[in-house]
Parts: C-alpha cells; sequence; structure tokens
C-alpha cells in the first residue's frame, strides 16, 4: 500500500470513530431555546419561524413570558434573520421584564 493510499485509509477508519455528541443537558437556555426556534435546523431564525413560535399552542407556562419578544429587537441587522448570538445576547441584556423573568425561571430549574 502507497503511504497516501495508507493515510486515506487511517483517516477514514479514524472517521468512523463514534464521536461523543454534547448532551442536551450540557446546552444552556440559550442554545436550547434557539434550537427549538430554529425549526428547519439552518442555525438561522427566519420571521416565519419565530412568528410560529409566538403564535404557538405550547401550554408550557414557563414560556408565556417569552412571548413578548419582538422579532425586531433581535434582529439588529435587519436583514430578516438572526443567529444563535443575537438570540443570546437579546436574552441575556434585555429589558423586557417578562423576558428577563421567564429565563431567571427556567435558568432556576435547570
Amino acid at each position: 500500500i502507497s503511504t497516501n493510499t495508507a493515510a486515506i485509509q487511517f483517516a477514514s477508519e479514524e472517521a468512523s470513530v463514534d464521536i461523543p455528541t454534547p448532551e442536551i443537558s450540557s446546552m444552556t437556555i440559550e442554545q436550547a431555546m434557539f434550537g427549538g426556534l430554529d425549526e428547519n435546523q439552518d442555525s438561522s431564525v427566519s420571521k416565519e419561524e419565530f412568528t410560529k413560535f409566538m403564535k404557538g399552542e405550547n401550554k408550557d407556562t414557563g414560556l408565556e413570558g417569552f412571548r413578548s419578544m419582538k422579532f425586531e429587537e433581535i434582529d439588529l441587522d435587519k436583514d430578516g434573520i438572526f443567529y444563535e448570538k443575537d438570540f443570546t445576547n437579546y436574552l441575556q441584556t434585555t429589558k423586557d421584564a417578562k423576558v428577563s423573568a421567564a429565563l431567571k425561571a427556567l435558568k432556576a430549574q435547570k
């Protein structure tokens, strides 16, 4: 076997090793929420995805405070989508008392 062939074979064998994935419990509240908002898992949340959450019928009372979020306050560059860093920044700096209280309550449960 040539050196290149051996290296490729070794690399492909290494890639097939089970790589541990992070458990949900190691995610932050912000990451978990963003993942729930990002319905199509494209690493961004569109106005449509956000609106669907806001109008959703999830009966989890812990989410009610988050229903006062405004897309325009998260999408600071006004391009019609926001990313996890934008969402996390919003949650950590918002002056909206309902959102802050809901986030604090979720973190207390964790």
